[in-house]
């Protein structure tokens, strides 16, 4: 799923909430001029005249939520220790989210709109209070700084999708320490510093140190070979195929320290490593006798400060290729024609290609074959729908400003099909928690009856030996049982199992698993 699609749910939920917010805001007398200059502040990130705009003001919003949090929890006696534990937590929660940030958002806005070509231009735009934009939060989820991402250059020219940021490690790391040092209770503090030291001396190294060794930059991606396909099971039993596919992950590092460390850890449990090289970089692979259907070779390795890590030996090889020779993805005309008019100088990049998309859309519609054989028609409503959606790709570049975070791009998704996926999301989630329920409902319901049918044949055939002075081991003649069974023939499993009478003395049988006479 791209990066708009997945803001976009937090988006729609905002404007239904951020409304009702901002009605009450005014009813406690909040002054307008700033509500419409917060809105201003957004609306002016986003284009006008598309098939979807939308403006949410949630100031205010995070702080109620933990607001009622807490109240809900001081409602809780005094005399239970473990919730008093909480409650004191929970008092100090409002003091240390302020200062770090987290309720520094403003508001939110999405427009889309459509081009000639058939794709469309999104925008979304998330308005935060400038003085939060350093703050460990935000520089850990986007970044501080905008810069061409040097992960870019070690994408495959295969990459189908990448997902590439300036988010800090260090800052989310330093955000998760002072929560424990600020908010946690002592007995949970000290515990958390022994797992730290535990973990520490299971590495070789400090935690602290080894996170600080990372660097601001990432990135995930997957390729498809262009020759080579795999075959994976479907639950049916069917064999469905697709391009070979190859994961790869990127971190910027300062040296080697997160190398060595995962050396001495395969060395500690006695895993072998296979060393190769690549024109000068070392490459590590760590075979895995495994039987799995897609090509599997932990490989890794640094090269000019990005770790690299692929479930291939190949994906790496490719990555490095890429990097020297600077044929790689973001170096192809595809991946030029998606961001065009987009800058590379900015804060992370989305990229879901036409290909993903379709080998994508294609194994939904295999699957939704699938539930379409256990359920017929929530199977045909999901079909259809997934039909008319589309193959869905995208290309999404991500600014860091002071006044907000600006995500902007093409899509293949219009207005009408983002509000038509939300639409159908709840519904899809209740087929997800039903539609199970239901199958196995149905089976054992199913079960049963087969169950009960047995029994049937079974009290059919002691009457006809009794009748006719039949002793165990004796074969059993169909046409007379059926004369003990109402209707004058056998019954029929209601799974389309097979029955065998068998014998005088030995229990008749289905064919399906499962179905026996207890």
């Amino acid at each position: 799923m791209s990066r708009q699609i997945r803001i976009v749910c937090v988006g729609v939920l905002a404007f239904a909430i951020g409304a009702a917010t901002v009605c009450d805001a005014q009813r406690a007398g909040r002054d307008p001029e700033v509500v419409k200059e917060q809105f201003n502040a957004v609306a002016q990130r986003l284009d006008m005249g598309g098939d979807l705009f939308v403006v949410a003001n949630v100031d205010g919003l995070i702080e109620e939520w933990v607001g009622n949090l807490v109240e809900m929890v001081t409602l809780i006696p005094e005399t239970d220790s473990e919730a008093a534990k909480v409650q004191a937590v929970l008092e100090k929660l409002p003091a240390f989210l302020e200062k770090n940030g987290f309720y520094a958002v403003k508001g939110f806005g999405m427009s889309v709109v459509p081009r000639a070509d058939g794709l469309h231009n999104v925008k979304t735009f998330l308005s935060r209070d400038a003085a939060a934009a350093g703050l460990p939060l935000w520089r850990g989820l986007v970044g501080l700084q905008q810069r061409r991402l040097a992960g870019l250059d070690f994408l495959p020219a295969d990459t189908v999708f990448a997902d590439a940021g300036a988010g800090d490690l260090k800052q989310i790391w330093k955000l998760v320490r002072e929560g424990v040092a600020e908010l946690a209770p002592a007995e949970a503090a000290a515990a958390f510093d022994q797992g730290l030291a535990a973990a520490s001396l299971q590495l070789g190294t400090s935690l602290d140190d080894l996170i600080g060794t990372l660097g601001d930059e990432g990135f995930l991606s997957v390729q498809f070979s262009q020759s080579a396909s795999v075959d994976l099971p479907m639950p049916t039993g069917e064999m469905m195929s697709m391009p070979s596919p190859s994961l790869l992950v990127g971190i910027a590092v300062a040296d080697d320290t997160l190398v060595n460390v995962i050396d001495a850890q395969l060395t500690q449990k006695g895993m072998p490593v296979i060393k190769s090289d690549s024109n000068g970089t070392v490459l590590r692979t760590v075979p895995l006798p495994l039987p799995v259907p897609v090509p599997l070779q932990p490989t890794y390795t640094t090269h000019e400060g990005m770790f690299l890590f692929g479930s291939s030996t190949d994906v790496v090889s490719a990555a490095l290729s890429a990097s020297r020779e600077k044929n790689g993805l973001v170096y192809g005309e595809e991946f030029r024609k998606a961001f065009e008019g987009v800058s590379m100088t900015n804060n992370g990049i989305s990229y879901v290609s036409p290909r993903f998309a379709e080998v994508l859309a294609d194994v939904q519609a295999k699957a939704m074959a699938t539930a379409e054989q256990q359920n017929p028609e929530a199977g045909k409503f999901f079909a259809s729908f997934m039909k008319k959606q589309g193959p869905q790709s995208s290309a999404m570049a991500t600014f860091n400003w002071k006044s907000g975070i600006l995500t902007t791009g093409t899509s293949s998704s219009g207005g009408r099909e983002i509000l038509a996926s939300l639409a159908v999301a709840p519904v899809g989630l209740m087929a997800a928690i039903a539609i199970p329920s239901f199958v196995k409902a149905r089976q054992t319901s199913q079960q049963n009856a087969c169950i009960n049918n047995l029994r049937i044949i079974d009290a059919a055939k002691e009457q006809w030996a009794l009748a006719n002075r039949k002793s165990e081991g004796d074969e059993v003649d169909l046409a007379g049982i059926c004369e003990y069974i109402k209707g004058g023939t056998l019954p029929v499993c209601p799974q389309g199992g097979v029955y065998t009478v068998n014998p005088i003395g030995e229990d008749p049988t289905c064919s399906i698993p499962g179905h026996s006479l207890p």
